[in-house]
């Protein structure tokens, strides 16, 4: 049986690229697109701002038959493209010859089927809450044959959305129930056995059963804190004598609302309910608005059913409460008076004497818009809808100045401000606005971007200013926790001694004139979440830090840096973070700018004594001594990438430091290096510059380096200044000369390298990694290797009691003539890995110590290591500085090595044979022992010929050894094996004596 993979692209209508009018056609073999898209408004539960949308997970089912078959085949079809919009693309299997689409469904249910006119289901009866989403609104579609690919679904049933403010946190799910009322014994249930049947396309969703009860649960998972959640029910489309909507957990439940209700296809029916805040209960029914005083006594939460046309001058008098925290919820269900309804405080209270803080106002969309009054000046007033959207006429206004809120859904046609303020939310609406006679105060409007306000461009009376940016500035000064919505623009000082807590959330902060964030000295900031936070002022800073701040994540810019060059700011520069208190940065953060004439991050002053905050220590604003710790991130650009100024304290953990201008890192007092990696590419100097004032307490330049890989120069200057490296990668050799006790570092070169000094280990360890590139040294690159000899000159020396490791690369090269590769002081030891020697080379290695060498190629003479020698897969041949020859002095091992042998005796004491006219000294390598008491051991060795080229094998009676002339005696003395056996022969027939020794 053939297959057919169907795939998909996301579309808008059938104008975007992948599913055009030339893909409309039938099924057939290979890549197919389906295109899913909704014909009805709201006919997806997906919220998106106001529009209803397809959602990441969603499958749908797609009924198929093949040829003239009257078998429908349920094919199940997964998003595949355009969540979040609502035209999308699934993809699918097909199977057979001649798949026919006939009609589609969603959601998708394995038990479903198609007889040609009507598809037969199973409605769940339990769903699990998703935020802003219910995956249960059932849709369905018939399918064109000559539009095989396009499936434009239209509701089925109907949907009940209902929202349920002030949730319990222990409640774990909502319930809706069609239960027996008016004298029915049977009503249609809303879970079950179902069908959805096509009238000239339309399908309508209906129950197939009845019963005396039916119910759909939503579970959902308790809270910290109570909650509010907009629950949505799929309903067939029927009468319902009764539905009844009741929340609750394992033990407990409550019946929040019974009502009847005529569901019809491609209708919405809204509700909301508020429960009383404290007691989670559910809101008290009352008939009238003159009750709802007695009511409120006893509760927060009520629930009005109607403002009479009689009351001509209905009022709502609000008891005062135990503390202000108890909020006060009032619900209208219907309002059919056209009088004003006015809310007002009432003077006494049954118990307390408190006006509630916050008054929570919600009214119905109705046909004739209602009119109110608020009189209460100690209270914040939210104006909501009882549903999704309501419309207030014209609204009178007295509120706490902190303020009236209008609600996402509203509507307002008329606000008359007669004290407080005004907050509109997204999605609510403002149509004209005026302050009341009396009002002299401006009126502050917080605007969130979404909302509608009258144009109010030079009108006194008002202030818009971007709610978002108020909300923060609020947290700035009282403490707690603000998470972005949406981008802003703002100065703000942090000076709560609550914490401040930010959570970027993927926005961007960009200041307006000052430091974007300013954090006073006994304040604390964290930011958190991936964002940005911009400072586009000159002489301005995206944190300036006099108290304590913890970066866990966000990007950190001056995205209109225009420093030039250490002399000119070009009009607009600064640091993108000052530190003058103590500060935490951590592995999600990355600091970046471009510019070259300042640092990018300063920890510490500029001048410790000056008296102006931002350049020197003030006492009671910022701290003696400000310490700043990076545990991670990347950081990039500034003159210095990091500037630790007077008086300061650094320690990095980790992170990636990038520098173009100047340095990496500029230490001017107490620095600490552990762990990173720091670069210098452009114009950049020094990957570490560290600075010292002697005498001067607040400059003390000391620096220490244990750790991390440092790609650059290290500059020490100044009087007093001090560095000490214990540990770390370095790619230049002056790091050595910095070696701390017990210290433990590698030099890794990053290109070929000419040396002017001498690389020399004094104490602790080093490895220097060649890294594939060549060490030569310069004439100047000398050192006395006898307390009153020449100086001479040398690539690597080592000192008594220190270690070294040479590894990956090649020392000297065809006209760089070094006295020594390697020279060892002392009992000093020296591994060599995969190490070439120039045939320039006069020394490969010379030295008392211990050597071990592995894959290393020896082009001349090497010698010493008194305290043992080890060699392993390494080549010894010819060179022009030397007669070829390793001198032993200690015991020392050959394995898997190789030697050059000619026919030309290689008695190096004899001065008979001498270079050839190109320079190389051609006779066979000899491995000569000067310590009769030690051994030398030959295993699986080889002879090579000039061109590397193996002639024969290192056997007893075919070996390099010889005799040291001052050591003379018979082989046998000299305890020389091959491959374990006892040499008994010499490899030259000439015997010197100790004056003729060369």
């Amino acid at each position: 049986m053939k297959k057919i993979l169907f795939t998909s692209l996301a579309v808008l209508g059938l104008g975007i690229t992948g599913c055009s009018n030339e893909d409309l056609g039938v099924a057939k073999s290979g890549v197919d697109e389906v295109c899913a898209t909704m014909g009805d408004a709201e006919s997806r539960t997906a919220m998106n701002g106001n529009s209803v949308v397809w959602s990441t997970g969603d499958e749908i089912g797609i009924f198929v038959t093949n040829g003239s078959s009257s078998t429908y085949t349920n094919t199940n079809y997964s998003l595949s493209s355009g969540a979040g919009t609502k035209n999308a693309g699934f993809s699918g299997v097909l199977e057979g010859e001649n798949p026919v689409k006939k009609a589609a469904f969603y959601p998708y249910g394995s038990d479903a089927s198609y007889d040609g006119s009507k598809i037969s289901l199973t409605l769940k009866d339990t769903y699990n809450y998703k935020e802003g989403e219910n995956s249960s609104a059932l849709m369905a579609c018939q399918i064109n044959e000559s539009a095989q690919n396009v499936l434009a679904f239209k509701n089925a049933g109907a949907l009940m959305s209902i929202t349920v403010n002030n949730i319990p946190k222990d409640y774990t799910w909502a319930k809706l129930t069609s239960m027996t009322a008016q004298g029915k014994t049977t009503v249609p249930t809303i879970a079950g056995n179902a069908q959805i049947a096509f009238v000239e396309g339309i399908p309508t969703l209906t129950i197939t059963e009845t019963s005396n009860s039916s119910s759909i649960t939503i579970n959902f998972t308790a809270g910290n804190d109570v909650t509010s959640k907009t629950f949505y029910f799929p309903l067939p489309v029927a009468e319902y004598p009764a539905l009844e909507l009741s929340i609750g957990n394992g033990s407990t439940s409550q019946v929040l609302k019974t009502k009847a209700l005529d569901a019809k296809r491609n209708e919405r029916y809204t509700t909301t309910i508020t429960l009383d805040e404290v007691s989670g209960s559910v809101p008290t029914t009352v008939e009238s608005v003159s009750a709802v005083a007695d009511a409120l006594a006893t509760t927060n939460s009520v629930s009005v059913t109607d403002v009479a046309p009689t009351e001509t001058s209905p009022t709502v008098s609000i008891p005062k409460k135990n503390t202000p925290a108890e909020n006060v919820s009032i619900s209208f269900e219907k309002i059919s008076t056209t009088a004003t309804v006015a809310i007002k405080e009432a003077s006494t209270g049954a118990s307390g004497n408190s006006a509630p803080e916050n008054v929570l106002v919600s009214v119905p969309q109705l046909d004739t818009a209602p009119k109110f009054e608020i009189e209460l000046p100690s209270s914040t007033v939210t104006l909501a809808a009882n549903g999704e959207t309501a419309t207030y006429d014209e609204v009178t206004a007295t509120t706490a100045a902190n303020t009236l809120v209008l609600d996402k859904g509203i509507t307002v046609n008329t606000l008359k401000v007669k004290a407080g303020n005004v907050r509109v939310k997204s999605g609510a609406k403002v149509t004209a606005i005026s302050r009341e006679s009396g009002n002299t105060s401006t009126v502050i409007i917080y605007k969130e971007e979404g909302a509608e306000l009258p144009n109010l461009s030079g009108n006194d009376a008002f202030e818009v200013v971007d709610a978002a940016v108020a909300d923060l500035q609020n947290v700035a000064k009282n403490g707690g926790t603000y998470t972005l919505a949406t981008d802003l623009t703002g100065d703000f000082t942090i000076s709560a001694t609550k914490e401040v807590i930010i959570n970027l959330n993927g926005h961007k902060i960009t200041n307006k004139s000052g430091d974007t964030f300013t954090v006073n000295k006994d304040s604390k900031l964290t930011i958190n979440g991936n964002g940005t936070v911009d400072n586009v002022s000159h002489g301005k800073t995206c944190i300036y830090n006099n108290g304590t701040v913890i970066l866990n994540d966000g990007t950190y810019i001056r995205s209109k840096e225009n420093g030039q060059n250490s002399e000119s700011s070009g009009g607009n520069s600064y640091y993108n973070i000052l530190n003058h208190g103590e500060m935490t940065i951590n592995p999600n953060v990355e600091i970046s700018q471009n510019g070259h004439y300042s640092s990018m991050i300063a920890n510490g002053y500029y001048d410790y004594t000056n008296t102006n905050p931002r350049n020197g220590y003030v006492s009671g604003t910022n701290h003696q001594n400000p310490s700043l710790i990076i545990n991670g991130g990347t950081f990039a650009g500034g003159l210095n990438t990091i500037k630790n100024d007077d008086g300061a304290q650094l320690v990095i953990n980790d992170g990636t430091f990038t520098n173009m201008s100047q340095a990496t890192v500029q230490n001017h007092h107490v620095a600490e290096i552990k762990g990173g990696t720091f670069n210098t590419t452009g114009s950049a100097q020094y990957v570490v510059d560290n600075e010292g004032h002697s005498g001067a307490a607040n400059d003390l330049g000391q620096m220490t380096i244990s750790g991390g890989t440092l790609n650059g120069k290290i500059y020490v200057v100044g009087a007093g200044a001090s560095l000490a490296v214990t540990g770390g990668t370095f790619s230049d050799p002056s790091a050595l000369a910095y070696l701390g006790d017990n210290a433990d570092i590698t030099v890794k070169l990053d290109t070929d390298t000419r040396l002017t000094k001498t690389m020399i280990v004094e104490k602790g360890a080093a490895t220097i990694d060649l890294n594939n590139h060549r060490l030569t040294a310069d004439a100047s690159a000398t050192i006395k290797i006898k307390e009153n000899g020449d100086d001479v000159v040398v690539a690597v020396a080592v000192k008594d009691g220190a270690k070294v490791m040479v590894k990956n690369g090649n020392i000297g090269d065809s006209s760089n003539k070094l006295s020594y590769g390697v020279y060892a002081f002392g009992k000093a030891d020296v591994t060599l890995n995969n190490v070439g020697f120039s045939e320039m080379v006069i020394y490969a290695y010379n030295g008392a110590g211990k050597l071990a060498a592995t894959d290393c190629i020896f082009k001349g003479w090497l010698s010493g290591w008194h305290h043992g020698g080890a060699f392993a897969g390494c080549t010894f041949t010819i060179g022009k500085a030397w007669y070829p020859a390793a001198i032993c002095y200690g015991s020392t091992t050959f394995t898997n090595c190789k030697f050059f042998k000619n026919e030309v005796d290689a008695d190096v004491y004899d001065d008979s044979n001498k270079a050839d006219s190109d320079g190389y000294y051609r006779c066979c390598y000899v491995v000569a022992q000067c310590n009769p008491s030690n051994s030398i051991g030959f295993t699986n060795c080889k002879f090579i010929d000039e061109s590397n080229t193996e002639t024969g094998s290192v056997a007893i009676d075919n070996h390099p050894f010889h005799a040291c002339g001052w050591g003379n005696g018979t082989a046998a003395n000299y305890n020389v094996t091959v491959d374990n056996a006892v040499v008994t022969s010499q490899c030259s027939d000439k015997t010197k004596t100790s004056n003729e020794n060369k």
